[in-house]
């Protein structure tokens, strides 16, 4: 199940990468949605082992309560906006940890840093190969 979750994650997060829909108001929602779910699916790779927090990363914590904060005091106007930047952070905080027990042995990071090097290499290259087929028009769609 671990090796499972970990692939749905390095794919969702390639995928966010690889995704060409971007349409205005809007322009970068769809590969944020892929993103914060690839990170969740990640997540739930630690629910049955224990999930250790470095304790530089309790600051990071509260550095989550600075938008709200900023709400409370009116400095920030809309809560949805004070709610979107706490999560966010919150999620950036989330993955600094899930990282840090991903690799928390010298076998472990070095077999993470492997396997996510190789999907960003893959990724990079899709992304290439789309690139010179929109650049020489060969797309049979307009808008690959």
């Amino acid at each position: 199940m671990k090796a499972f979750m970990l692939l749905i994650s390095l794919l969702l997060l390639c995928l966010a990468y690889l995704l060409p829909i971007h349409f205005k108001p809007w322009a970068i929602f769809y590969g944020d949605v892929l993103t914060f779910a690839s990170a969740l699916a990640l997540l739930t790779v630690f629910f049955k082992q224990p999930f250790k927090i470095p304790k530089a990363q309790y600051l990071g914590f509260l550095i989550v309560l600075i938008p709200m904060i900023q709400f409370a005091f009116g400095q920030v106007i809309d809560f949805g906006n004070a709610l979107l930047c706490s999560s966010y952070i919150l999620m950036f905080i989330l993955m600094i940890v899930a990282g840090y027990n991903l690799s928390n042995t010298a076998l472990n990071r070095e077999k993470t840093f492997s396997v996510f090097s190789l999907a960003m290499l893959v990724t990079a290259v899709i992304s290439s190969i789309m690139a010179i087929v929109q650049w020489l028009d060969l797309a049979p769609i307009q808008n690959l």
